[in-house]
């Protein structure tokens, strides 16, 4: 809205693209679509040395199963804490609020 107007007053600025963008129609005349602009040209593919350079190592299945495990056992470690340093009113809320995170999540995206 902003764009409409200066100082105060209301302007039709037709070289302002956002303005004219939004118009079809200009003192009874059908406006011709706004001229586009070319999206840039894409960027040249990397080169195999870069590419080497990039590359990562896969991990194992069992290193993969350690790091899963170790978050869950930090994650359920810091909710035992959380339960023993904070009183039953904000662990209740606290629940409440993950599961409805939980089904929430479940019932948008599944």
């Amino acid at each position: 809205m902003l764009s409409l107007g200066e100082e105060k007053q209301f302007l039709l600025n037709l070289e302002d693209e956002v303005v004219r963008g939004s118009l079809a129609t200009h003192q009874g005349k059908v406006l011709p679509p706004v001229p586009r602009a070319l999206p840039p040209p894409p960027a040249t593919p990397p080169s195999p040395e870069k590419v080497k350079e990039a590359t990562t190592k896969a991990i194992t299945p069992f290193q993969k199963t350690s790091r899963e495990v170790a978050t869950i056992t930090t994650a359920m470690g810091g909710m035992v804490a959380l339960g023993k340093t904070t009183g039953t009113a904000f662990m209740d809320n606290f629940f409440t609020f993950g599961l409805a995170g939980l089904v929430g999540y479940r019932y948008v995206y599944h």
